[in-house]
């Protein structure tokens, strides 16, 4: 009788719940909840909009994940998003401040995450799910079991020690840690292991999500060990030609992460070393070119690897170098979609400007900083990015003075600094910025020269003829711009 009070009482609340967003009940959603005390103490960090909470998926696409939720993404205390994964099986996971949750989830669930402070928890609403299976993490945190912690210790050190030991004895100190987390991985793993066989022989886990997570735990125990050295080059080598003739019933993510660390040793470490801008760096061609050889990953994997590889050296070498490899990707990567991705994280790089057309319209469509500034207007320029957290944070103010200001003769004009075409547009439809006035700044295009936009957010002040006011003008924030902007008016 519970049982069916319990699973009438979860059917009326997914209809409600998806009533109320217009969803339908067949739909792979999900809806994220937040406490409206905790969505004020995320909302107090306007200036770090990278903060959590971030509910990213993962999947056969997506190895590296997709990120669906983040904080400017967050629609007040209840925020929807629906997931088209070709997958049967794909990972959900959950980050905030305090926790990290991933669990396994079927084509066709609709998921409930609700935070409530630094509590998450995630419920499948269409089925009912055995009693710990989507709280493997929570659990293995609340026993001392969770391996996370140690991981993070381990591969970032000096974040875990205090200001005194930092500054006195960093390289020691450093050492000892990363000594201690490496025995703590293998005894939380070795706890972490013996519970999830429990479980399973328990009932209170399915199958599938005890073999991912005994799966993650042993990938992740061989990447550490292999950065530690304790398995040499043809034995790791063994290790990722086994596993790579695996097949699982959910995206691999841990196997990737585990041939990232393979190259991470034997590829980057080894690679020769160069001086980039007084920074000791590796020839990441040498190491593209030494991935792109090797006949040891599978293509999905090496396509990922190979593209790591492109942006460490478009960021690295001169652009004709980034070039020269660019279209080398694009000419031998065999995903389609990961092409598409690499033509639009790159785009504002490699698209050539058009007789002396610097910006691309949200259309698509080239055009010149003269055009945009001459309109026989004052112009407000805002140069931002969709990854500035202060850039973002200051929307809403320039907004408001849009609103009031666009009437009385002064234009706003949004250019973003991004190079990712799709990033740059998600953003500004984020943020509601007209298409017309919206624009990406092409990069080494003469404009981006001449102001040597090297730091955002960055604003500018034209008058009716074209010429500057003002060069580095206040931020919409500055009670003081809208002084300025009367005294513009009135001609003075």
């Amino acid at each position: 009788m519970k049982v069916l009070l319990l699973l009438l009482f979860l059917a009326l609340f997914a209809k409600d719940i998806y009533a109320r967003f217009g969803l339908k009940s067949n739909s792979d959603t999900i809806i994220l909840v937040i406490d409206k005390n905790t969505k004020k103490a995320i909302d107090k960090y306007d200036n770090f909009f990278y903060l959590f909470p971030y509910v990213i998926v993962f999947d056969t696409q997506n190895l590296t994940g997709k990120e669906l939720i983040n904080k400017n993404t967050l629609t007040n205390t209840l925020t929807k998003v629906s997931i088209d994964s070709k997958d049967e099986n794909y990972i959900l996971q959950c980050k905030t401040l305090k926790q990290e949750i991933e669990v396994i989830l079927r084509k066709g669930d609709r998921t409930n995450i609700t935070i409530n402070g630094d509590e998450t928890k995630i419920k499948v609403l269409n089925r009912i799910t055995e009693l710990y299976e989507l709280s493997i993490d929570e659990l293995l945190q609340k026993k001392n079991q969770d391996p996370n912690l140690a991981i993070k210790k381990y591969l970032n050190p000096l974040h875990y020690l205090t200001y005194d030991d930092a500054m006195s004895k960093g390289h020691i100190k450093e050492i000892e840690l990363k000594k201690k987390a490496f025995k703590d991985i293998l005894l939380f793993t070795k706890a972490a292991i013996n519970t999830l066989d429990s479980l399973q022989s328990n009932g209170l886990i399915s199958t599938i999500t005890a073999n991912f997570n005994r799966n993650k735990l042993k990938n992740q125990l061989l990447s550490i060990n292999i950065l530690e050295s304790k398995i040499d080059y043809d034995s790791a080598k063994t290790i990722i030609k086994k596993d790579s003739n695996l097949l699982f019933p959910y995206p691999d993510k841990y196997q990737y992460k585990l041939i990232e660390r393979f190259v991470d040793k034997f590829f980057v470490q080894t690679a020769k070393e160069i001086k980039f801008n007084d920074i000791i760096n590796r020839d990441y061609c040498e190491i593209y070119d030494k991935i792109n050889e090797s006949a040891l990953f599978k293509s999905n994997y090496k396509n990922l690897l190979l593209e790591r590889e492109l942006d460490r050296i478009i960021h690295s070498f001169p652009k004709s170098i980034g070039e020269k490899y660019y279209k080398l990707f694009l000419k031998t990567v065999t995903d389609s979609l990961l092409a598409e991705t690499v033509k639009s994280k790159y785009y504002s790089i490699f698209t050539p400007t058009i007789n002396q057309k610097e910006l691309i319209s949200i259309q698509n469509i080239n055009n010149s900083f003269s055009n945009i500034a001459s309109r026989n207007k004052f112009t407000y320029v805002d140069f931002w990015a969709s990854w500035c957290g202060p850039c973002r944070s200051e929307m809403p103010n320039s907004k408001k003075l849009e609103a009031i200001y666009e009437k009385k003769g002064i234009n706003f004009i949004y250019i973003s600094t991004d190079e990712n075409l799709n990033s740059w547009q998600k953003a500004s439809k984020q943020i509601g910025l007209k298409e017309s006035n919206s624009y990406l700044l092409l990069k080494d295009s003469a404009l981006a020269k001449k102001f040597k936009i090297s730091s955002i957010p960055r604003y500018m002040i034209i008058d009716k003829n074209g010429e500057f006011v003002n060069q580095d003008a206040l931020r919409p924030s500055d009670p003081n711009l809208i002084k300025i902007f009367e005294d513009l008016l009135k001609g003075k």
